[in-house]
């Protein structure tokens, strides 16, 4: 509506959403028999829905009353107040109700939204609409659920956002922000999306908080995670770099946010395949999480396994096998010795033995795995098959053939019950 107001050429569209909104408000006027709070409660729900894209859940409402405004916040939430004012607002054909979900049309939406500014409660119903939407995030979209809920709420987070922002810019906005390109990222898979929001953030951010600010900092993380995923690497280091610039001014050189910078920059460095530079970055980055977190933490943990795996880039597999070590020891510390992840952290080490010419060492890493997979998996899952596979790879690099043969017919057992006969073979060679 900033556009329309305030401007001789679209004087005619102003008075076109006033007169439509004073009919709908003696359709209120004018019905004696209907309740106050009901009546109320209408127009709270019709003003909400105007900052909303079409088609929403009337679910959403009765599931996150409490930021709606009163008397709307008692009414939803118990049915026959709830059915009262849906028949009220489709009675007028102000909105049409079809499976649970509500449709205002745009002309509608229009002039709502023209009376709330001159009745001068624009502000107070566009915050109403934040925290209503704020309480409808998800902070990862781990689950099938979350995913789906999000794919069905982008269109009413983006209409909130692009609604407000013009009017209004706050915390909650850049949070609305960065939510949906986390979820344009996450679960669209659009990265060019998650940049366009990752930066209104940014910019939102900037602009309240100052270009010192952490959250600023945060926000230029997710630009350059982004363009990493993009396989942008250049553009991802920039943006990394004025996270860390941001972060050691405003936090310091061992906070563990600056730690975070140091791994993500290493990480795209190693991306990159600058082996050197990343061991630079992942040792700064060592080094904070040690003194700040300790050596029995899983970040330092993580750390570990990461400089591991670009020494075995490197060829430096004594060096790979021992910070996999240090990694696996930590874990088993925390997540115990029988679970998932310790299976492939007995894995790393093993491939790095492997690879250093210790074979009797590798076998004796690759038999841990093997017995707490088949403990966590059973013995017909296809993570035996290869667990199997690889045994019999260092039995060969041993020059034990025979023993190579007798586990490579076991892997090739547990490939046929898990895939049929002609996958096994696919898989086979695929895996030589």
């Amino acid at each position: 509506m900033r556009d329309i107001i305030g401007t001789d050429s679209n004087a005619g569209k102003v008075n076109m959403f006033g007169t439509m909104f004073e009919a709908i408000l003696k359709f209120f006027a004018k019905k004696p028999a209907l309740p106050g709070d009901i009546r109320t409660s209408s127009r709270q729900l019709l003003n909400m829905l105007a900052f909303l894209a079409p088609d929403v859940r009337i679910g959403w409402f009765v599931s996150a009353p409490r930021f709606l405004p009163e008397p709307l916040k008692s009414e939803i939430t118990n049915e026959a107040g709830r059915d009262n004012i849906l028949a009220e607002l489709a009675e007028r054909s102000l909105v049409t109700v079809n499976d649970g979900k509500l449709r205002v049309e745009r002309s509608i939406m229009d002039a709502v939204k023209d009376s709330l500014k001159r009745e001068h409660v624009y502000a107070e119903y566009a915050r109403h609409v934040l925290q209503f939407g704020k309480a409808l995030m998800f902070l990862d979209f781990m689950t099938g659920e979350s995913r789906t809920m999000f794919e069905e709420l982008f269109p009413h987070k983006a209409a909130i956002v692009r609604e407000i922002m013009p009017h209004m810019q706050n915390r909650d906005i850049a949070l609305f922000c960065s939510s949906l390109g986390k979820g344009a990222r996450d679960v669209l898979g659009d990265y060019d999306c998650a940049l366009a929001w990752y930066e209104k953030a940014r910019a939102v951010n900037e602009r309240i908080l100052g270009a010192e600010h952490p959250d600023v900092a945060a926000a230029c993380s997710n630009i350059a995670l982004v363009y990493s995923l993009k396989d942008d690497y250049d553009r991802a280091l920039a943006w990394y770099e004025k996270a860390r610039v941001v972060r050691e001014t405003a936090l310091g050189t061992e906070h563990p946010n600056t730690a975070d910078t140091y791994n993500d920059i290493a990480s795209v460095y190693f991306k990159k395949r600058d082996c050197n530079r990343a061991l630079e970055w992942y040792g700064k980055a060592c080094a904070i999480r040690e003194k700040i977190l300790g050596t029995e933490h899983r970040e330092t943990a993580e750390i570990y396994s990461n400089i591991a795996l670009v020494c075995f880039e490197k060829g430096e597999y004594a060096a790979s096998a021992a910070y996999s070590k240090k990694s696996c020891a930590i874990r088993e510390k925390i997540l115990g010795t029988e679970h998932p992840e310790i299976a492939t952290a007995y894995d790393n080490i093993a491939f790095a033995c492997d690879r250093n010419g210790d074979y009797d060492d590798a076998l004796a890493w690759f038999g841990k795995s093997r017995v707490l997979r088949e403990k966590l998996s059973g013995m017909e899952h296809p993570d035996i098959a290869v667990i199997y596979r690889n045994i019999a790879a260092v039995y060969e690099h041993k020059g034990d053939y025979f023993s190579a043969l007798e586990w490579d017919e076991k892997s090739r057992i547990v490939r046929e019950k898990a895939f049929g006969k002609e996958r096994s073979i696919q898989l086979s060679h695929t895996n030589n």
